[in-house]
């Protein structure tokens, strides 16, 4: 050790944690080989809380520095960078060791992460099958592949990756709670409440099971919740029933769902409830033009959504059927036409509902011939609305429109440019589209007002 080095630990175990930072650093800059002196910089920056300092301080090292940093060292910095929401940094440490060969699991796992965040799926996949050639089936590798397959449409391929896991790790919690939820996602329930009944097994009692259980309840009709009892009298048209299972708890009127079931009833029973004004669509429902109809962004926004890798066929567990939607397109975009489209969204919600959203998430539909959206609610939400890109150039007013679909119906006939929006409670769905062109749109949800 140098002499600084020494001077540092013994200011570090005196408490001067300042001066013994500056001691390190200076101890480094005299000998940039010595790792060691770069594991003391990390440990007592860490102690001061200076992350921010540290990852900067990396950054100035790997600038000006020709020696190459320990490996080990760089794994650190990575996951000081992941907590501190500085992906950009990580990504590119982790992409430097992946092009020196290092197709490591601790490498190529949190990578290929930050990649599907980013939508980059095609490099997600490629780096996980190297990885797998690399470093053999992992159940990590094959879970975040089986993910990405998912996202890509490729079903069966993922059904295959998530079976693989579960065989190769019998006894792990993870693996058939993860494949559960796939089954779900893909239309299984029964498939996926065996599943979870493994996971159970194996863990029993764990937050996540129980509420996967809940949802796989929901999903098949046999939920013994409150809610799900309301949809039940809803379906079966005992209105009286599900009024006062509604009136019974008012402490939900805040949930989506409440509110959705409310939009369901006659108006006299929407009026006792106070809901009516809420549930009318004339009242709640805006159209307005967003983006002119010649203008040059929407044939971009077309491009992007149909060079989107993440274009799939009905699309598991979503709306879409006769059409193809995408996985995530408006949160870390790297389409200039699509973030100028996202500022648009955000000032026109501001204007219309006087709030402003922390979260704005969107996706892209191109419904085909025959192709409609099922009735749906967004409770995960609180604004939802859709922006038309492509819509049919015919007289049939009826034809691929939104029509909201609660007690009290709304048909809007889409116009290119024209940006729609309500309240995420409001049940909802498309008419049938026939025409042999595509219709093609941006819907999006928001939450989280200010």
């Amino acid at each position: 050790m140098t002499n600084k080095n020494t001077q540092g630990v013994e200011a570090a175990r005196a408490g001067d944690l300042l001066k013994a930072e500056n001691l390190f650093k200076q101890a480094y800059k005299e000998d940039p080989t010595n790792q060691g002196i770069f594991q003391n910089i990390i440990r007592v920056m860490q102690m001061t809380g200076n992350i921010d300092g540290l990852l900067n301080y990396y950054e100035q090292i790997q600038k000006s520095s020709s020696q190459t940093i320990d490996r080990q060292i760089g794994q650190q910095i990575v996951e000081l960078a992941l907590r501190s929401g500085k992906n950009q940094m990580a990504q590119k440490i982790l992409e430097k060791q992946v092009q020196k060969g290092d197709y490591s699991v601790e490498i190529v796992v949190p990578l290929s992460e930050i990649l599907f965040k980013k939508r980059q799926l095609e490099q997600v996949k490629k780096i996980l099958i190297k990885a797998i050639e690399y470093s053999g089936k992992d159940p990590s590798l094959l879970t975040n592949l089986a993910v990405t397959e998912t996202e890509m449409g490729n079903y069966k391929i993922a059904d295959q990756l998530y079976r693989t896991v579960t065989m190769q790790r019998p006894n792990e919690f993870l693996g058939y709670y993860n494949y559960s939820k796939f089954k779900l996602a893909t239309g299984n329930p029964e498939e996926a409440m065996l599943l979870v009944d493994k996971a159970d097994c194996i863990v029993s009692n764990t937050k996540e099971a129980k509420e996967l259980r809940r949802l796989i309840n929901e999903y098949t009709g046999s939920s013994k919740s409150i809610i799900s009892q309301i949809y039940s009298n809803i379906e079966n048209k005992r209105w009286e029933d599900a009024y006062n299972k509604l009136k019974e708890n008012p402490e939900k009127r805040n949930n989506s769902k409440w509110m959705s079931a409310a939009c369901e009833l006659p108006e006299k029973y929407q009026e006792k409830l106070e809901t009516k004004n809420k549930c009318d669509p004339d009242q709640v429902v805006k159209c307005l033009q967003l983006i002119p109809e010649n203008d040059e962004i929407i044939a971009e926004l077309v491009k992007a959504i149909k060079e989107e890798s993440t274009l799939t066929w009905n699309r598991a567990d979503k709306p879409t059927t006769g059409g193809y939607q995408t996985y995530e397109l408006l949160k870390n975009s790297e389409h200039k036409c699509i973030n100028i489209l996202k500022s648009k969204i955000i000032q026109a919600i501001k204007t219309q509902t006087y709030h402003q959203y922390n979260e704005i998430s969107g996706w892209g539909v191109i419904l085909m011939a025959g192709g409609y959206q099922k009735k749906h609610t967004h409770s995960e939400a609180e604004v939802s609305g859709v922006v038309y890109l492509q819509v049919p150039d015919s007289g049939n007013d009826q034809e691929g429109c939104l029509l909201f679909s609660g007690y009290k119906k709304k048909l809007v006939k889409p116009k290119k440019g024209m940006l729609t929006i309500f309240p995420s409670y409001l049940p909802h769905e498309t008419t049938i589209y026939e025409e042999n062109t595509e219709r093609i749109c941006i819907a999006f949800n928001a939450k989280g007002k200010q």
